[in-house]
């Protein structure tokens, strides 16, 4: 039993140190951007939204997509306005990206009238 034990011990070292040693020696990556937010408000039948985030890699990308479909009107911007029905919920998603990667957020909102 004690053999087997130290066994499992230098075992779970090595395991250890090899994986502490691979960890060390990656490199490391700007963050992907984080704490995209978007929010949405309506009122006259209009839908505006705006998006903020942190922590991007330079220059960003921001696609916006409207119950499943691409707004390209709002590419690149960081907000968007748009005609609603007034009483229908409408799902706004936009995706900022960066040379890292890209992160989303999502807002479901109902057109307003005044």
């Amino acid at each position: 039993n004690k053999v087997r034990l130290r066994r499992s011990l230098a075992i779970a070292s090595i395991v250890a140190g090899a994986g502490a040693s691979a960890f060390a020696r990656a490199p490391s990556a700007a963050a992907t951007p984080v704490g995209v937010n978007v929010e949405c408000a309506s009122r006259s039948s209009q839908i505006g939204c705006t998006v903020a985030w942190r922590d991007a890699d330079g220059r960003v990308a921001i696609r916006w997509t409207v119950n499943g479909r691409d707004y390209n009107a709002g590419d690149n911007q960081t907000s968007i306005r748009f005609d609603c029905v007034a009483g229908q919920y409408y799902a706004v998603i936009v995706t900022v990206g960066d040379s890292t990667g890209r992160t989303s957020d999502a807002a479901l909102i109902q057109c307003q009238r005044g």
